[in-house]
C-alpha cells in the first residue's frame, strides 16, 4: 500500500492542475467573449472610436495570456483566434459593419471552441 501513495498523490495533483487549467481558461474565454459582445454593440451604434479602443484593450488582454496559453492549449486554436482578432481589427478600421459582425461572431465561436477543448470531458481525452 505504501508503494501506491506517491503515484496516487501525483495523479491527484495532476488532476487538480488540469481542473484549475480548465477553469482558468474557461473564465478567461468568458471575459473575452463578453468584451467581443461589447465591441459588437459599440460598432452597431457606430461608435467606431470606442469599439476600436475596446478591441485594442481586448487584444492586449489576449496577448498578456499568450505565454500561459501556448504552454497549455493547442497552438492551432490559438493561431485561429489570433487570425480572427486581426480580421476584426481590419474590418473595424474599415467601418464595415456588414462584414464585421460575422467576423466578431466567428471570433466568439473560436474563443468558445478554445474553452471547450480545455474542458475535462471524455471527448477531449479519448
Amino acid at each position: 500500500m505504501k508503494a501506491l501513495r506517491i503515484p496516487s498523490l501525483l495523479l491527484s495533483v495532476l488532476f487538480l492542475l488540469s481542473l484549475l487549467n480548465s477553469l482558468f481558461i474557461d473564465r478567461k474565454c468568458q471575459v473575452w467573449t463578453e468584451e467581443v459582445c461589447a465591441v459588437d454593440t459599440l460598432a452597431s451604434q457606430e461608435d467606431w472610436a470606442e469599439a476600436e479602443k475596446k478591441l485594442s484593450a481586448l487584444y492586449q488582454n489576449w496577448q498578456d495570456a499568450q505565454l500561459y496559453l501556448h504552454i497549455t492549449a493547442h497552438c492551432d486554436s490559438l493561431d485561429t483566434v489570433e487570425e480572427q482578432f486581426r480580421c476584426c481589427a481590419v474590418l473595424l478600421s474599415q467601418r464595415d459593419l456588414s462584414q464585421l459582425r460575422p467576423a466578431l461572431t466567428s471570433l466568439t465561436a473560436q474563443l468558445q471552441f478554445l474553452a471547450d477543448t480545455e474542458q475535462i470531458h471524455p471527448r477531449n481525452i479519448f
